[in-house]
This record gives structure tokens, sequence and C-alpha cells, in this order.
């Protein structure tokens, strides 16, 4: 796994963090708890890492499901 997927996983916790501040200061106009805050950034990161990680494993098997190639033509000899 290389250093994309982690830096990607910290891109999306800041557009979560962004998008949980703007629900709880203009929408719901709660205050913001910091630490609930702070583990669901924290899962959101680990769930997307986790994701990418996944699908990197299984992404080099799908090449392996090709269809072989078949001449359905008539032969040219």
């Amino acid at each position: 796994m290389g250093t994309d997927s982690l830096v990607q996983g910290l891109i999306v916790c800041c557009v979560y963090a962004i998008f949980c501040y703007i629900e709880a200061h203009f929408i719901t106009k709660e205050p913001l708890e910091f630490k609930s805050l702070i583990r669901n950034i924290f899962l959101v990161y680990i769930s997307y890492v986790g994701g990418m990680f996944v699908y990197n494993q299984v992404e080099p098997m799908k090449v392996l499901d090709r269809a072989p190639a078949v001449f359905t033509s008539d032969p040219d000899f």
C-alpha cells in the first residue's frame, strides 16, 4: 500500500470534518462535540484506508478472469 492511499485518506477526513462542522454550526445549530468528532474522523480514515487496501488486493484478480481469445471466423487457409 502506497502513501497515495494514506494522503487520500487524510483528504477524505478533512472533507468529512468540514461537512460535520457545517452541519453542526449552520444546520442543527448545536455545539460541536470535539471527542466524538475526532472518533468519527478516525473511523472514516481507518475505513477509507482499509477499503483501499482490500480494493488493491482484489483488483489484480479481475485481470485473471478475462475470457479467452477465441477465433470465431472461418480459417484463412
